[in-house]
């Protein structure tokens, strides 16, 4: 027990210390893909997820920004409703989404993101999306420090 707790304390702090004074604008993607609000759940699985791998989205109308949709979005639709369920009609509205600032620390929006359980998070301005910050780039981030020996 002592040893799982002394070894967990000890990837703590190095997590820490490999995300001090790194900040979420500096990791952030801002290729962030917009699907049509009326799109299927069924199409977009098609197209983008499977196609192309990717896991989350802004649904937009008119280029006017309505929400985000990630995989966990999908799950909460039955599987026989994909075809018939609409984008908005699954995705997060944008006043109900976490959002984060590209100036605030990696390890503050880990802790968002740990404590909201979200895997990803858009990083605005006010109400524009400037990109989104991942679970999957803080991770990547970590190990490539690890793989340089810093």
């Amino acid at each position: 027990f002592l040893q799982n707790a002394a070894a967990s304390s000890y990837a703590q702090a190095n997590l820490q210390h490999s995300l001090r004074g790194v900040k979420v604008g500096q990791l952030m993607s801002r290729e962030c893909i917009r699907v049509p609000a009326d799109m299927s759940i069924a199409q977009l699985v098609e197209d983008r997820v499977l196609g192309a791998g990717q896991r989350c989205f802004f649904v937009a109308d008119n280029g006017k920004l309505l929400g985000m949709l990630s995989l966990r979005d999908f799950t909460q639709v039955p599987r026989e409703k994909w075809s018939t369920v609409k984008t908005e009609e699954a995705m997060v509205p944008f006043d109900r989404l976490l959002r984060v600032d590209p100036q605030t620390d990696l390890i503050t929006a880990l802790k968002m993101m740990d404590d909201a359980q979200v895997n990803q998070i858009p990083v605005t301005v006010g109400d524009e999306i400037l990109g989104l910050l991942s679970r999957e780039q803080i991770l990547r981030y970590v190990r490539t420090r690890a793989e340089l020996g810093m």
